[in-house]
Parts: structure tokens; sequence; C-alpha cells
């Protein structure tokens, strides 16, 4: 993965993250907005697919 990529990856995390506790939503909880859900789907699916070492 590029740096540029992981950069990428990191601000959408941080995004979601932010939106998340914005709204106080749990975890378990799916975020209410369809762009929001979605990407919070693929940054999922990026850390699903990482190698467990390449987290941050």
């Amino acid at each position: 993965m590029t740096p540029e990529i992981a950069a990428v990856i990191e601000a959408a995390r941080a995004l979601v993250q932010g939106r998340r506790r914005f709204l106080g939503l749990p975890a378990d909880r799916v975020l209410p907005g369809s762009w929001e859900a979605r990407l919070e789907k693929a940054v999922a699916a990026i850390a699903a697919a990482e190698p467990e070492g390449d987290r941050s």
C-alpha cells in the first residue's frame, strides 16, 4: 500500500469515527446517512483485507 493510499484510508477512518462520536452512536449501530454507511463499510472491508501488522 502506498503512503498516499494509507493516508486516504486513515482520513476515512477518522471521518467515520468522528461522525459516529458526533452522533453518539455505539459501534454496533449503523450510521444513518447513506454516504456515511458506505464509507464505514468500505473502511471495514479494507481493514479486514489488511495484514494484521499494517493497521494504524
